[in-house]
């Protein structure tokens, strides 16, 4: 298959228990690794010049998509899927940005250059308990998944908080996370200067979630958060969640008309600091057609999620 693969356009590869690699190197010293290397590269490499689309699901025992010492490149990549891949605890490293990073025991699913899957469009993750990073290397900022407009994360409880810290995201347009446990926020103020595209956020289902923006020690402190193009902001299920951001930060939100707060009986308020959403007029508790959406509005964001707090707790009181 080597040399062939650089044909492939489209690849799925589904149910399958027992594999742990999708490219496997027989061959060790085959001539196309002996031009690699005579060219004086590191390490031989994987190029997909063609493929488009690649689905990984249900594939239980997949530690890596190449052997150990190859570099995978994806030019046009525009979809990528990982689902129920329970080993997988790295999505993509560089290979040789990071001291040690050969003999690592978390070994990804893709050794990449820096610059890894400039056209990915669209990623999603799904059930995948011991995934920790998105990225690891040591580039930062690093230009990897630098068109990416969809992320899609679900289902992964290992997720750490550091799960973006290199990555920019500046054409991300719509983000998802549900059912990540093990995150205790989401974003921090300096991630969100790079989300100038984002005009789509759901958030559902991540129990220890206490807040979504959240300001960090070794961070500089910033005045105010700035969302100019985001329309649509969901918050499903959150059973810890107690505002959106706890910080004393001004946050402006230029073009939201549509939030949806369901079952996050915490949250005390939307944010301690001034808060700016000119074009939203309600609050949203329940989703569906126009004529079937349960909603409040008490004047602004802030006092609407504060009397929907109250009203929860004296519900609950008199339940007891």
């Amino acid at each position: 298959m080597l040399g062939k693969h650089q044909k492939l356009e489209f690849l799925e590869v589904q149910n399958c228990d027992s594999v742990e690699e999708i490219f496997e190197v027989l061959e060790k010293r085959s001539s196309m690794m002996e031009k690699i290397v005579a060219k004086g590269e590191a390490v031989p490499r994987f190029v997909f010049s063609k493929l488009t689309n690649l689905s990984l699901e249900m594939l239980p025992s997949l530690k890596s998509f190449c052997p150990d010492m190859h570099i995978s490149e994806w030019p046009i990549l525009e979809d990528l899927k990982v689902y129920g891949c329970n080993n997988v605890e790295i999505l993509a490293s560089e290979l040789l940005g990071i001291p040690g990073s050969h003999g690592d025991s978390q070994q990804p699913l893709f050794f990449v250059y820096k610059d890894a899957l400039p056209s990915l469009e669209k990623l999603e993750l799904c059930g995948m308990p011991r995934l920790k990073h998105l990225w690891r290397g040591n580039f930062q900022p690093c230009n990897a998944f630098q068109n990416l407009q969809t992320l899609k994360v679900s289902e992964c409880d290992s997720l750490e908080n550091s799960w973006s810290s290199s990555l920019t995201f500046q054409n991300l347009t719509t983000l998802e996370v549900s059912k990540c446990d093990g995150l205790r926020y989401l974003l921090t103020p300096s991630k969100t200067k790079t989300l100038g595209q984002l005009t789509r956020m759901n958030v559902s289902n991540c129990k220890q979630m206490e807040e979504i923006i959240t300001h960090l020690g070794d961070e500089v402190m910033e005045n105010s958060i700035v969302f100019s193009k985001l329309g649509c902001l969901e918050l499903h299920c959150l059973s810890s969640l107690k505002s959106f951001c706890c910080g004393d930060y001004s946050l402006e939100f230029l073009s939201l008309k549509k939030v949806i707060v369901r079952q996050c009986l915490e949250m005390e308020t939307f944010c301690h600091g001034v808060l700016s959403t000119p074009k939203l007029k309600r609050l949203q508790l329940t989703e569906g057609g126009e004529d079937e959406v349960e909603e409040c509005w008490e004047g602004n964001l802030n006092s609407t999620i504060q009397c929907l707090y109250n009203n929860t707790k004296v519900w609950s009181s008199k339940e007891d």
